[in-house]
């Protein structure tokens, strides 16, 4: 792995926390075909692999684009994107053992659910309502 390489993987970790991931697999789509990704991810991209001495101290601040959300009908939703599986660093001195048994299950579950989409949606709702439907539950209950 060049030095290049490590400093972006490691300026994407510091900045992007636990999505960091999620975008080197973005780094690795945009690297293969740049337009793969979304627009305002390919002026990142550029600005980053664009500096001048492969440095990324000069690389510009890290904000992730902000996305327009898009309508996606299930016939062109696009395939999950899932991240390379990295091997852990193991001391040479470790004793280590495959898993098996339950503990199996529950990993090979846990890979599995990272191609399930999901979803979130908020909703505003005035506090003075929630604590009046919060009593009216209450005095239902008693």
């Amino acid at each position: 792995m060049s030095e290049k390489t490590t400093n972006i993987s490691a300026f994407i970790a510091d900045n992007f926390g636990a999505n960091a991931t999620y975008v080197e697999a973005l780094l690795a789509r945009y690297q293969a075909d740049p337009n793969s990704v979304d627009e305002s991810w390919q002026s990142y991209f550029g600005e980053l692999l664009g500096s001048t001495n492969g440095a990324v101290a000069t690389a510009p601040k890290a904000e992730a684009p902000t996305a327009t959300p898009k309508t996606v009908t299930p016939e062109t939703s696009p395939a999950p994107v899932v991240p390379e599986k990295k091997a852990a660093p193991v001391a040479a001195d470790a004793d280590t053992k495959p898993l098996t048994g339950a503990s199996k299950k529950i990993v090979e579950n846990m890979e599995q659910s990272l191609t399930v989409p999901t979803a979130t949606s908020f909703r505003n709702i005035p506090v003075k309502l929630l604590e009046e439907n919060r009593r009216i539950i209450n005095e239902h209950l008693q």
